[in-house]
């Protein structure tokens, strides 16, 4: 019998339908040859600080052109701190891609 502590008794993985989603578009666009990270912004967990920007998305994309990504499983929506973001993109001509799905990435790349 293989020995496990009793604190791994209590942690219980929550489903991460967005995580899943994130995955999914990162590996897809691995095997396409293109860059692609996470963007570090620790959510609301940080909301007090002054210096953290709210609203950035989730992923960044270098296809060769630069893209930002941001993720969304339905029913959940942008929040305004995130429309801000991806008007700011429009004004200065940055691709922005709203993606509920692979399919949408797939769409807007090509």
């Amino acid at each position: 019998m293989r020995f496990k502590p009793y604190w791994q008794d209590k942690i219980k993985k929550r489903d991460n339908p967005e995580g899943r989603l994130q995955l999914q578009i990162i590996h897809w666009a691995k095997s396409q040859g293109y860059i692609i990270g996470k963007i570090k912004s620790f959510g609301l967990k940080n909301r007090f600080d002054i210096y953290m920007w709210r609203g950035l998305p989730d992923l960044l994309m270098f296809t060769p052109k630069l893209y930002f990504v941001e993720i969304k499983v339905f029913p959940n929506k942008q929040t305004e701190e995130q429309k801000t973001f991806q008007h700011l993109c429009g004004q200065a001509g940055i691709n922005y891609i709203l993606a509920y799905d692979l399919e949408t990435i797939q769409k807007a790349i090509k």
